[in-house]
């Protein structure tokens, strides 16, 4: 029951968004301090849903994101992304300052840094850090990630279809992700599917969550 609660959460997020005609969900961030998303100041929950074009920015602790075939991208503190989703299924994660730690769990990640394109071979872990002269620092610890030599790369991969956030989208975001916090809980809110129509979010802290702590092994 409990796995079905959970199902038709997120099936009405993903129904919700449809209808809507919404930016692409591109996966989902949690951390354990503040993040910034499209300047938008949030506050630690289980997970802020990031959509086409967002631009993610950690603070204080690092930052996971989790992309919709669960690969992971631990952004380092004081690290921001520009994220898009590409048509043909890919993540794409453009790096303006920081560094990442990758666990991707196939192709479907590209990465690029100081205009050098990365995308893993496969199953692979590692970092990628942008240093202060501009340099590209790699480790890899398992598989490859593999930099594909004569494409370069830039912050958009094509036209943006998400972007800078406005009062609605946030107070829209902070809904969803209350709403997918509920459908971990095991309760999803009665009249979620109309979440335009829904009241705005009555706190500034994402509608008075209470997270457990993040751990980079999951939300």
């Amino acid at each position: 029951m409990r796995l079905h609660r959970i199902a038709t959460g997120l099936g009405i997020l993903a129904l919700s968004a449809s209808a809507q005609q919404k930016p692409a969900i591109v996966g989902g961030v949690s951390s354990t301090a503040p993040i910034e998303i499209d300047g938008t100041s949030m506050e630690p929950a289980p997970s802020w849903p990031l959509v086409d074009g967002d631009v993610i920015k950690t603070t204080s602790a690092p930052g996971l994101i989790l992309t919709p075939d669960q690969s992971a991208i631990t952004m380092m503190p004081g690290t921001t992304v520009r994220v898009r989703a590409l048509p043909a299924g890919q993540t794409w994660v453009f790096v303006r300052e920081g560094a990442l730690a990758i666990d991707a769990k196939n192709r479907n990640v590209l990465i690029c840094v100081a205009n050098r394109l990365f995308q893993p071979s496969g199953p692979a872990k590692g970092s990628l850090q942008l240093e202060k002269s501009g340099t590209v620092s790699e480790t890899v610890t398992t598989g490859s990630l593999t930099e594909l030599k004569g494409n370069s790369c830039n912050e958009q991969a094509g036209p943006v279809a998400g972007g800078t956030a406005t009062a609605t989208t946030t107070n829209n975001r902070k809904l969803l992700a209350a709403a997918l916090a509920a459908a971990l809980a095991g309760a999803i809110p009665a009249g979620f599917a109309a979440v335009n129509n829904a009241p705005a979010c009555a706190s500034s802290t994402g509608c008075n969550f209470n997270p457990p702590p993040v751990s980079a092994s999951g939300p």
